[in-house]
């Protein structure tokens, strides 16, 4: 009889024995589940985090990209401000040179025709002062 009560006790601590590890199995399991779970979670966040910078990239990129093509666009416009500028001075350089042209051309004009004119007083008053003399000659 004692040896079925010792057989008893080993079986019935045996099978303790076998639910303690099964209890330490499942509490194993579990905290391993909790951790994957945890860590789930981790590496969710994470690539959450990694979106919304990469998505904070791509704006901040846009926002350059408008401020580089805005300064292209007023750098444009500057360059074509300074060709007009060039462009309108050139002309108006061009203009004051063929005005002094055109006042020198009638300066000199003015000046030969004075000097036609003092040539032709001059011979008036030499061919006066010739029928002059031939008056008083005779």
């Amino acid at each position: 009889m004692k040896k079925q009560e010792e057989d008893k006790a080993a079986e019935e601590a045996k099978k303790l024995k076998s639910v303690k590890k099964h209890e330490s199995d499942a509490k194993a399991k579990a905290e391993e589940e909790a951790e994957k779970k945890k860590q789930a979670e981790k590496d969710a966040k994470n690539v959450a985090e990694a979106e919304k910078e990469r998505l904070a990239d791509i704006e901040a990129k846009k926002k350059a990209d408008i401020e580089a093509d805005k300064e292209k666009e007023r750098l444009q416009k500057t360059k074509l401000e300074e060709a007009q500028k060039l462009e309108r001075e050139k002309k108006e350089k061009y203009e004051a040179e063929a005005k002094a042209e055109q006042e020198a051309e009638k300066a000199a004009k003015d000046k030969k025709d004075a000097q036609a004119k003092a040539l032709a007083e001059m011979e008036a008053i030499e061919a006066a002062k010739k029928k002059h003399k031939k008056l008083q000659m005779n």
